[in-house]
């Protein structure tokens, strides 16, 4: 967990992209979703639209894999995902992970009616 929190300090200094391929090159889900949850924070504060659809995609899809439904749930409420890809890439992880009531509640809350 040491190096994510390092690399947190790197926020707008260094290429997210950089630091997202070296934690899932060391397959440890923990530092990387550590990693995530200051980014999608740091791209909301500062207003950074690039990558921001992605960086939470990769979020989702960690909680997803912990099977962390209270911080997943927590991320979800936030707000809506802006693109339709982002939704149907959430939808798919979160019924792929066997989460199915995160995804219809997601769904409801997003207003897409086709998945809830």
């Amino acid at each position: 967990m040491q190096a994510a929190e390092k690399y947190v300090d790197t926020l707008g200094k260094l290429e997210p992209s950089y630091v997202l391929h070296k934690l899932m090159d060391a397959q440890r889900l923990p530092p990387l979703t550590f990693y995530l949850e200051a980014l999608v924070s740091y791209n909301s504060e500062h207003g950074i639209v690039t990558g921001a659809t992605e960086h939470r995609s990769l979020l989702i899809t960690c909680y997803a894999k912990e099977k962390d439904e209270k911080n997943l749930k927590r991320l979800l409420e936030l707000d809506s995902l802006p693109s339709s890809d982002a939704l149907e890439n959430a939808m798919g992880v979160l019924l792929q992970s066997g989460l199915t009531e995160a995804a219809l509640s997601f769904a409801k809350a997003s207003k897409n009616h086709s998945l809830g």
